[in-house]
Order: structure tokens, then C-alpha cells, then sequence
């Protein structure tokens, strides 16, 4: 429990540099995760995500367990199920404990679906797994860590039954977010309004700077309303639909 609480407090520290027109896809919650999965070396190997807006890629991340070992990721399109063209690379990195970011160059992604690979040389407990996603499909390839990374995936091979804590940050269209979800006062002192223009279903969570969950609320209107006179005063995390973040002060 120990190490879940410390990730997730390093999981929001890392919001203060991001916008709040930027979503994660991918796996970025540890629900279901289990940190006694095994990852060997020399294996490129990754997980599908499915973008639905289309957006700038900002970052791709993974949820480490301090391991020091050294690991790069990559991103490939997908075709007909499969991964496909190599689209984006990262230097390499030694593993930390918690959010592991490779900030990319804004490489625009359309709608669609995606496939976020990792490879590592030394085998261990880097990250975390999820053994119980039996329908998910993981597809691999035996690689030399130093080696280029293929161009092609179309010789991947492909078992099913794990999930990885991998995912991408986007940056969406700041003038359609901004249209969507407003939060405000900001600061404020006793009420925080949300609105959301295209609501159907709105969760709403509020965080303190330690990932510690301190209101939340789930809602079909498109103006929700939230207490926070009883909040000591500070910095706080706004996180809707477990997409938008955006930072408020409580004063």
C-alpha cells in the first residue's frame, strides 16, 4: 500500500506542468495492476491504445518501479488490428519510482487506435502488469536493446492476457476544451462550479497536492457545484471524466 500511495502522490505532483487541455490514454491508474509483473530484456513488446480526438502527443509514459534499468519506448500505428509504421522513438532512460515521461515534439495523432511498446535491458520488475485483461492483446518482437528499432512491425508475434502501465499524454484542441469545461472561481474560497457544454455523465474529483482524494462527485447536469469552504487553503487538483486536469486555489 505503501508504494501504491507514494506513486499516486507523484502521479499529481507531475500535474503542475501539465495544461489543462491535456488527457492521458492509455493506462495511467494502477486499479487492477499488479506490481510482481516480469519484464525481460530484449523484448520490444507493447499494449493498443485508442485515441478518440485528435491531438498533439505531448509525452509517453510509464508507471516504473525504481528499478535503475534502462528502457525506451516507441509508438506504432495500427493496421487492422496489429501494429504497423514505427511513428515515434525515445532516448533512453533509467527507471525511476512512479511517472517515467519521454516528452515528444508534438507529433500530431489522429483519431484512432495506437500501440505503446517498451523494451529493457535487464529483466525485472519494471512496471506494472495487469494479468487478468484476458481479451488484451500484447504483440512482441525479440530485439537487441542497443538495435534500431524496426520500422515495420508486421513481424511482431502476438500472445493475449496482459496489460501494461503505458499510456500517452495528448494535448487536444485548446479552443474546443476550453469551450467544453470551465471550472471556476479560481481562486475561490468556498464553492467551485464545473461546466461541462457536452456533459452526458461528469465525474469530478478533487485532489490535494498529494494525491490524496478530497471531494468528489458524479453528475448529468452540464453546471455542477462543489463545496470546498471546509478545504484548508492551498493548491488543489480539479480532475474531470479522468481526463482534463486543472489546478485551482483554495484560499
Amino acid at each position: 500500500m505503501k508504494n501504491i500511495k507514494l506513486i499516486v502522490s507523484v502521479f499529481f505532483i507531475s500535474l503542475t506542468a501539465i495544461c489543462q487541455n491535456t488527457i492521458k490514454v492509455g493506462n495511467s491508474r494502477l486499479d487492477g495492476y499488479s506490481s510482481k509483473g516480469m519484464f525481460s530484456k530484449n523484448f520490444l513488446s507493447g499494449v493498443k491504445c485508442t485515441i478518440v480526438e485528435e491531438g498533439k502527443l505531448e509525452s509517453i509514459n510509464l508507471i516504473g518501479k525504481g528499478t535503475d534499468a534502462q528502457v525506451k519506448m516507441a509508438i506504432y500505428d495500427d493496421k487492422n488490428g496489429k501494429p504497423n509504421q514505427l511513428i515515434a522513438t525515445t532516448e533512453v532512460k533509467s527507471i525511476t519510482n512512479g511517472i517515467l515521461s519521454f516528452n515528444m515534439s508534438s507529433l500530431t495523432l489522429k483519431v484512432g487506435d495506437y500501440w505503446i511498446m517498451a523494451i529493457y535491458n535487464q529483466t525485472g520488475h519494471h512496471s506494472y502488469s495487469n494479468t487478468q485483461a484476458t481479451a488484451n492483446e500484447v504483440f512482441y518482437t525479440a530485439l537487441d536493446f542497443d538495435s534500431e528499432l524496426p520500422e515495420n512491425a508486421s513481424q511482431f508475434q502476438q500472445y493475449q492476457g496482459h496489460s501494461f502501465a503505458y499510456f500517452l499524454e495528448i494535448k487536444e484542441d485548446e479552443e474546443r476544451v476550453n469551450n467544453e469545461i470551465k471550472v471556476y472561481p479560481n481562486p475561490t474560497a468556498d464553492v467551485v462550479f464545473i461546466s461541462n457544454d457536452n456533459a452526458k455523465n461528469t465525474k469530478v474529483a478533487i485532489y490535494d497536492w498529494f494525491g490524496n482524494k478530497k471531494k468528489s462527485v458524479q453528475s448529468t447536469a452540464t453546471t455542477i457545484q462543489i463545496p470546498v469552504q471546509n478545504l484548508p487553503k492551498g493548491n488543489y487538483i480539479v480532475v474531470v471524466n479522468d481526463e482534463v486536469s486543472i489546478q485551482i486555489i483554495k484560499e
